[in-house]
């Protein structure tokens, strides 16, 4: 063990810590949807809840983008300029609502998957699969890590 990681301790065991209250935070969401979501018509109904929180993301993009395109006093490169920051700072707002959400679509995840356990469903290629799957926790851990 180095000298910095016994001053300190390890940042590794810190990083982990951090990742079990956020999934203690994702399993109480877990448990408030097992209460409230017992439909796929509900998990629906909230993912859709979901993409309509990016609505106002969408729109004000849409909406400087369509100011720049017309306003005549700007150049070409101004307006290059003006749309990289518009796209810059759309791209900022999503992440930041996903960072928001991330919680949330985890549990809704998890509570789908427990919905649709032990059903057949029919794919594209015309197979059949059985749902049998419902994210370990140490999956759920994986899934924000790779958000970050």
């Amino acid at each position: 063990m180095s000298l910095f990681s016994q001053l300190f301790g390890d940042p590794t065991v810190a990083v982990l810590h951090g990742y079990q209250k956020d999934l203690t935070k994702i399993k109480k969401i877990e448990e408030d949807y097992k209460k409230t979501i017992d439909t796929l018509d509900a998990v629906k109904t909230k993912t859709e809840a979901f993409k309509q929180k990016f609505d106002p993301i969408r729109l004000a993009y849409i909406t400087e983008k369509d100011r720049i395109d017309n306003d005549a006093a700007l150049g070409l490169t101004e307006k290059a300029d003006a749309h990289e920051k518009n796209k810059k700072r759309y791209i900022e707002d999503r992440e930041a609502m996903v960072q928001t959400l991330r919680f949330e679509a985890l549990a809704l995840h998890r509570r789908a998957s427990e919905l649709i356990y032990d059903q057949e469903f029919t794919l594209p290629d015309g197979s059949t699969k059985v749902w049998n799957m419902i994210p370990f926790d140490v999956q759920l851990v994986g899934a924000l890590t790779l958000n970050e």
